[in-house]
């Protein structure tokens, strides 16, 4: 347990500590579902050149 903890905290200093206000937060879910809605329309026109799995 203390290694996980150990190599938890070391990947944690990789990383580079970013401050996402709320406000921040929820605009970026508003961009991320637009491309999500545009990569899917693209799709359904045929514009994309890879098909997505039936399921």
């Amino acid at each position: 347990m203390k290694e996980l903890n150990q190599t938890e905290n070391k990947n944690q200093k990789k990383r580079k500590s970013v401050n996402v206000t709320p406000a921040t937060e929820e605009r970026l879910k508003v961009i991320a579902s637009i491309i999500v809605e545009r990569i899917v329309e693209d799709q359904r026109n045929g514009l994309l050149r890879f098909k997505m799995k039936k399921v």
